[in-house]
């Protein structure tokens, strides 16, 4: 929809939200790790209130029924609580340039003639590779052996150090109606070779539906909530 039919692609209200976290992660850790000072959790909140009124004001946001201020006060809340139990103490890796390993774009063959490109949010200093995920409600217990993002993960840190992660994970923040929660959920070291193996698979066989023209839908991805082309997709795959 986006990239063959050319179609405009908008943003809501819990994108900007998750967008603006991350910022105030990325500053922070980058901070952290160039100057040795752990912010303090007023001045991350800064950060996310800047980053979400700049989309506010600049991007094209369909709200819905959502209330723009109720969704700020929502990201503020779970923006505090998860950096003050999990974030700060998070030290992201340096590279032999010096530069952080934080919101780091990477390139590579995930089979010989087939690139893949992914973004890894931050990388530890003990070579956890970390995703940072908003969400509305807590995460299902099978998510770790569920998410393809992982083992990709896993294959854009072998390909940069030429050696395994310690482990790959998904960092929470969870905007319940009664509590808000930090939480992490991880591999209890690397990547499985079998499941790496399948991964690899499955980028080739969808590699060959886009290059016969093929594009199905996934009607299991926990994305469609957001996405903006939800509405033409379903009406699509009814035809």
């Amino acid at each position: 929809f986006k990239y063959v039919n050319r179609l405009k692609e908008t943003k809501n209200g819990s994108l900007i939200m998750g967008s603006a976290f991350h910022t105030g992660m990325q500053t922070a850790s980058i901070k952290k790790a160039l100057e040795g000072e752990i912010l303090p959790t007023d001045d991350v909140l800064d950060i996310y209130s800047d980053a979400f009124e700049y989309a506010k004001e600049n991007d094209e946001i369909e709200w819905g029924d959502d209330d723009p201020d109720k969704v700020k006060d929502d990201g503020t809340k779970i923006m505090a609580k998860y950096y003050e139990e999990l974030g700060s103490s998070i030290m992201p890796m340096v590279d032999q340039d010096g530069l952080p390993m934080v919101e780091r774009k990477h390139t590579f063959e995930i089979v010989p003639g087939l690139k893949v490109m992914g973004y890894m949010d931050i990388i530890t200093d003990v070579a956890k590779v970390l995703d940072y995920k908003t969400s509305s409600k807590s995460p299902s217990k099978n998510i770790i052996d569920e998410k393809i993002q992982l083992p990709v993960y896993a294959m854009m840190y072998r390909d940069i150090f030429g050696e395994k992660e310690s482990s790959v994970g998904f960092d929470y923040a969870v905007n319940l109606k009664k509590e808000k929660k930090a939480m992490r959920v991880e591999t209890e070291g690397p990547i499985e070779d079998a499941r790496i193996e399948r991964t690899k698979q499955t980028f080739v066989g969808v590699a060959k539906s886009i290059s016969a023209g093929i594009f199905y839908p996934n009607e299991e991805s926990d994305g469609c909530g957001y996405c903006s082309f939800y509405q033409v997709c379903k009406k699509k795959s009814k035809n």
